[in-house]
C-alpha cells in the first residue's frame, strides 16, 4: 500500500501516536520498535483502547478493518509526515545546533505567536521519531511552524531536512556535544551543517550570526541569508547597537537605535542566552513582529524543564540547568554561576558528560581545573567520568545521584548559591526532587 493510501485513512482518525500509555481513543496509533520494546507486541491492546488505526508490522492483524500492515513502520511514520507537509503547505522555520535549540525555539516561538498562529515542536520531540510527530501535530490553518531537529551522528540532520522541507532555518551554534557519535568537533560542524546544505540545495533563506566563525564558514558563497552580529541587529530595517546584559546571574539586553533605548531583563540564567535571544530576535524581525510586541515578550521570558531556571528551595538558591551538558554548555553555566553576585555561600553540582567518546576523561579534568581555581565554597561531583580523578582533586565524589541526594537532603543549606548541571542521563534534578 504507498503512503498516500495509508495517508488517507489516517486523515479520518483524530492524530497520532506512539505511546500506548498516553494515546487517546480515536488516534492512529503507530507501532514501533526500540531496543528495549516492541509495540508490535500490543495491538490487541491498542485496538481495545479505541485506537481509530493501527499501523504496525504484525501479519497477524493484517484483515483488521482497523489496522495496516506495512514493512516498517518508522519509515512509514516518516514519509506520512513528509507527506502531510507537502499537503498542509505552510512555511517551516527549522533550527538546529550544539547548545541553546530548546530555549530558542521557545524564545522564537513566543515572539512569533504574537502575530502569528504557530505550529512548534512539544518538549524535545526532536529525533528521528519527533520530527514526524511534530509535523503530523501542525494543520493547514497554521501561519508558520517550527520545527527543532536534534542529532547525534552524521546524516541525521539530512534526513530530517528532508521529511520537514524547511523554508528557513538556522544554527543556534556548533559545540563540543555528542563528540562520540559526531567524531570529534569536526564532525559536530559537518552534522549540524546539513541543515545548512538541505537549505543551500533547495534555495531556501538562512538567518546567522556573522560572529559566529563556525557557522558563518558553512555558508561559503550562498547569497540567501538574513544577519545579525553579538552587538548589531536589523529589526524591520531599523539598524540597532544590541549588548548584553546580566543582573543577579539573570540575562538580558540593552538595545539602542531609531527613537528607541531601551533595556529588558529575562528570566533566563546566564549570558550564553545572549545569543539565543539576538538570533530569536533577527527572524522575529523578518517575519515582521512588532518589536514592541518582542520586547514584551522578551521581558520575564524564562524556561521549564531544568532549563536556565531560577528556583528558591529550603532556603536556598538554586539556578536549576540540568537538562543535559556537554563540555561546551558546561563551561558557559560555570562561567556564568561564577561571576553571578552574590553574599552567600557558593556550591556547584555537576552530573557526568556522557557521549563523549576518547575525549571523556580530558574534557572532564578540564572541568576539573577550572574548579580548582574557582571561588567556591563547596564542590559535589556525580558519576563515572569525574569519579576517575576522585584521588587527584579534594572535591566530594558521588557514584550517582541517588548517593548524592542523600548526602544532599542531610545538610543545612540556608541562603546559599547553587549551580546544579549534568547530562540527562544522570538525572541531577533527583537532588533537587528531594528537598
Amino acid at each position: 500500500m504507498n503512503v498516500e493510501k495509508i495517508y488517507r485513512a489516517y486523515e479520518l482518525t483524530q492524530g497520532v501516536s506512539t505511546d500506548s500509555r498516553t494515546m487517546r481513543p480515536g488516534e492512529t496509533f503507530v507501532a514501533l520498535k526500540g531496543e528495549r520494546y516492541d509495540a508490535n507486541e500490543m495491538v490487541s491492546e491498542v485496538l481495545q483502547g479505541g485506537a481509530g488505526l493501527v499501523i504496525t508490522q504484525n501479519d497477524e492483524f493484517r484483515d483488521h478493518d482497523r489496522v495496516i500492515v506495512v514493512e516498517d513502520t518508522l519509515i512509514t511514520l516518516q514519509e506520512l509526515a513528509r507527506f502531510h507537509r507537502q499537503k498542509i503547505g505552510i512555511e517551516i522555520i527549522a533550527l538546529t545546533g550544539s547548545n541553546g535549540k530548546t530555549t530558542t525555539k521557545e524564545l522564537l516561538n513566543a515572539f512569533l505567536s504574537a502575530e502569528f498562529d504557530v505550529g512548534v515542536t512539544k518538549g524535545n520531540l526532536n529525533n528521528h521519531i519527533g520530527v514526524p510527530l511534530t509535523l503530523l501535530s501542525f494543520n493547514g490553518d497554521m501561519d508558520l511552524g517550527i520545527v527543532e531537529m536534534g542529532a547525534n551522528h552524521q546524516r541525521e540532520i539530512a534526513a530530517l531536512s528532508e521529511i520537514a522541507r524547511p523554508d528557513y532555518g538556522f544554527i543556534t551554534n556548533i559545540g563540543m556535544a555528542h563528540l562520540e557519535g559526531f567524531g570529534g568537533i569536526e564532525g559536530v560542524k559537518k552534522g549540524k551543517g546539513e541543515l545548512y546544505e538541505h537549505l543551500k540545495k533547495n534555495e531556501k533563506l538562512i538567518f546567522l550570526n556573522l560572529d559566529q566563525e563556525k557557522l558563518a564558514d558553512l555558508l561559503g558563497d550562498y547569497s540567501r541569508f538574513i544577519s545579525c552580529t553579538d552587538r548589531t541587529l536589523e529589526y524591520d530595517g531599523i539598524k540597532y547597537e544590541i549588548n548584553p546584559v546580566v543582573d543577579h546571574g539573570l540575562c538580558g539586553i540593552s538595545l539602542r537605535g531609531e527613537a528607541i533605548e531601551e533595556t529588558v531583563m529575562t528570566a533566563l540564567v546566564g549570558i550564553y542566552n545572549y545569543r539565543n535571544i539576538v538570533i530569536a530576535l533577527l527572524v522575529a524581525g523578518y517575519f515582521k513582529v512588532p518589536l514592541f510586541k518582542a520586547l514584551k515578550v522578551l521581558r520575564g521570558f524564562g524556561m521549564s524543564l531544568n532549563r536556565s531556571q531560577y528556583l528558591k528551595r529550603g532556603g536556598a538558591h538554586y539556578v536549576m540547568d540540568a537538562y543535559n551538558a556537554n563540555p561546551t554548555s558546561m563551561k558557559a553555566a560555570l562561567d556564568a554561576f561564577l561571576v553571578r553576585e552574590s553574599s552567600s555561600n557558593k556550591c556547584v553540582l555537576l552530573g557526568d558528560m556522557l557521549e563523549l567518546g576518547d575525549l571523556s576523561a580530558e574534557a572532564h579534568e578540564d572541568i576539573l581545573k577550572r574548579l580548582m581555581n574557582a571561588d567556591l565554597d563547596e564542590v559535589i561531583l556525580v558519576g563515572h567520568e569525574f569519579g576517575i580523578f576522585k584521588s587527584k582533586y579534594p572535591f566530594k565524589f558521588f557514584n550517582d545521584v541517588d548517593e548524592a541526594a542523600r548526602y544532599w537532603k542531610e545538610q543545612e543549606r540556608q541562603n546559599w548559591t547553587i549551580l546544579i548541571k549534568g547530562s540527562r542521563g544522570i538525572h541531577m534534578e533527583r537532588i533537587l526532587s528531594e528537598i
